[in-house]
């Protein structure tokens, strides 16, 4: 079994939006006082978990959750897909930097277990 990190960004090598998905993502660990720290996987890289391979990118997960789950189905089936999040009601390329923060802030226990990801940012 493959050993997943607490944060994680599903992405395509091609995606236009995977640099503002990493800026939010930084922000919200800055934010919340935690290690500015994650795990990246390539859609298409042979190690990626067979799990994350359907979802859109860039999809950030907090504890394997989604942050965004509430804005329609993150799952593709293996094609490639840019996904786009509403926040305040336009369209952006990345999860809104508040439902980053609340993934975490709900998940603060599991920072205290974690034996920490792997890509300093």
């Amino acid at each position: 079994m493959t050993h997943r990190s607490l944060v994680e960004l599903v992405f395509d090598q091609d995606c236009p939006h995977v640099s503002l998905a990493r800026d939010v993502l930084r922000a919200a660990l800055v934010a919340t006082g935690r290690p500015v720290r994650w795990h990246e996987w390539d859609r298409h890289a042979a190690g990626t978990p067979v799990e994350l391979r359907n979802y859109g990118s860039p999809t950030i997960l907090v504890a394997g959750n989604d942050v965004a789950d509430t804005d329609g189905p993150a799952f593709v089936d293996g094609v490639d897909r840019c996904r786009l999040y509403e926040d305040r009601g336009v369209l952006v390329g990345a999860p809104p930097l508040d439902r980053v923060i609340a993934a975490l802030a709900r998940n603060t226990d599991a920072f205290h277990d974690s034996d920490g990801p792997d890509l300093p940012a």
